[in-house]
């Protein structure tokens, strides 16, 4: 595939009461009619060594190779606080609504967990969170089944 991705912060940080992000990111997929659209709202505040951060995400696939309307509407909520500067604990929640595979309902998948992050440089960080979830249709009170997943995330800085 190929994806474009663009980030833009509207302020520095600090500036506006809410520190705030648009993401947008765009997909093909070789050899198929499939597109992707992402974007994300990102917001963060600072309380002095707690930081709390949500994202709000919509993704949306379409084409001639997609055999129903593809949409996912997630998010993506946590906080965390400063132990060191290089060291950080916290807790995240995640989620999202995507439509089912037939094109018929919804389903709903939701975890939790704990959250680690550290920046050993000012260049290199890594953070990753893991928890355990449910999933559930809308169709019904049933729940589709229980999930873990687990992230890392690592960033390096040129």
């Amino acid at each position: 595939a190929v994806r474009m991705e663009n980030r833009y912060r509207f302020a520095d940080r600090g500036e506006w009461p809410v520190d705030t992000i648009a993401y947008v990111e765009l997909a093909k997929d070789f050899g198929a009619s499939l597109y992707e659209v992402e974007a994300k709202a990102i917001v963060s505040r600072d309380f002095d060594k707690l930081l709390v951060a949500a994202n709000a995400i919509g993704e949306v696939a379409f084409g001639n190779d997609v055999p129903h309307r593809d949409l996912s509407l997630g998010w993506s909520v946590g906080a965390s606080y400063e132990i060191t500067p290089k060291f950080r604990l916290g807790v995240e929640t995640w989620g999202a609504s995507e439509d089912n595979e037939d094109g018929n309902g919804r389903t709903l998948r939701a975890a939790v967990g704990p959250a680690i992050s550290l920046a050993p440089t000012s260049k290199f960080w890594v953070a990753g969170t893991a928890g355990f979830g449910v999933a559930s249709t809308f169709e019904s009170d049933d729940f589709a089944g229980e999930a873990f997943s687990a992230r890392i995330v690592m960033g390096l800085a040129m």
